[in-house]
């Protein structure tokens, strides 16, 4: 019961802290919010590299890129994207809210640790970083 209490609580944050985020950066219902916990840059680059096809696929017309405050991080150069620097400890309240619920339609998160991916599949059998970010992004698409 406190494991269930444990992953509770920051999600009933992350909620809080996504209400302020929406109401601040102008999120509407439908765009995209691509959620980069992972300090690896490899999956963060081959993730905005794949915003484009992600949103023309999916009839979006506007991404938020959430990324964890002093990470390593390449700049989007995309009009109609919007970058949003978070200290860690509140994007990993934003995490443990989509771990526990699908929070907005159009949301991708990278996050290469159990249960959601296994780290140890990458780099065996050829795959990339950039493999498991397609898969993640075109498992959400249905291609």
């Amino acid at each position: 019961m406190d494991e269930i209490m444990d992953s509770f609580i920051p999600a009933e944050q992350g909620k809080s802290l996504w209400l302020e985020i929406k109401a601040k950066y102008g999120y509407q219902n439908g765009d995209l919010l691509l959620l980069l916990p992972t300090d690896c840059d490899e999956m963060n680059r081959a993730a905005i590299q794949y915003i484009p096809v992600y949103i023309k696929n999916k009839y979006i017309r506007h991404a938020f890129v959430v990324y964890r405050k002093n990470a390593a991080y390449f700049e989007v150069d995309m009009p109609y994207v919007t970058d949003i620097e978070l200290p860690e400890t509140q994007l990993l309240q934003l995490v443990a809210l989509y771990k526990l619920i699908q929070f907005e339609k159009n949301i991708v998160a990278v996050i290469p640790e159990l249960p959601f991916a296994s780290v140890g599949i990458l780099g065996k059998n050829g795959i990339t970083a950039e493999d498991y970010v397609i898969n993640t992004f075109f498992e959400k698409v249905g291609q």
